[in-house]
């Protein structure tokens, strides 16, 4: 069964079912499982868009200079974004939607994460990590954002190589 991923997306956690890889919990709090890894679900709305997972990495690494654990930017107008927490028992990284972001308090070894409807996640990731990740999330967020509503400006200095 493939869900159709979509903005109301919570999170996207990895999941140890053998049938199906990715559990996607959305904002009425249902859950949905996929066949495909979270990787995967983000790469194929990318490529929607007109770009892919790689590019974004190459991008946060040459002009951020963020070289792991890459937030990935879905759409920067509607705020949408997905930041990585990596699980100390697992290899692959679950996905948190930073818009429905709403805090984080530490737990025994881990984060209890609140979304903006009273849900809550615990993650085995430390606490500091996981407010790292969402404040660079939202740096991102403001940059893409700036661009979208000055981009006469940005289009003209890239026009432009000698106003760069």
């Amino acid at each position: 069964m493939n869900y159709p991923f979509s903005p109301t997306s919570m999170y996207l956690m990895t999941n140890r079912d053998i049938q199906y890889k990715t559990k996607i919990v959305d904002v009425m709090n249902t859950e949905h499982y996929t066949e495909q890894s979270p990787y995967e679900l983000l790469n194929q709305m990318l490529l929607i868009l007109g770009t892919n997972i790689d590019c974004r990495k190459n991008q946060l690494k040459t002009y951020h200079d963020i070289h792991k654990f890459h937030p990935i930017v879905i759409d920067g107008m509607s705020r949408e974004a997905y930041f990585p927490v990596k699980y100390y028992s697992r290899r692959n990284y679950d996905y948190i939607n930073a818009k429905y972001f709403f805090g984080a308090k530490p737990y025994k070894d881990g984060t209890i994460i609140t979304f903006n409807n009273d849900a809550s996640l615990i993650v085995e990731a430390p606490y500091r990590f996981v407010l790292k990740q969402y404040e660079q999330t939202l740096r991102l967020i403001e940059y893409e954002y700036k661009v979208f509503e000055h981009r006469a400006i940005y289009q003209v200095n890239l026009n432009d190589p000698t106003k760069l």
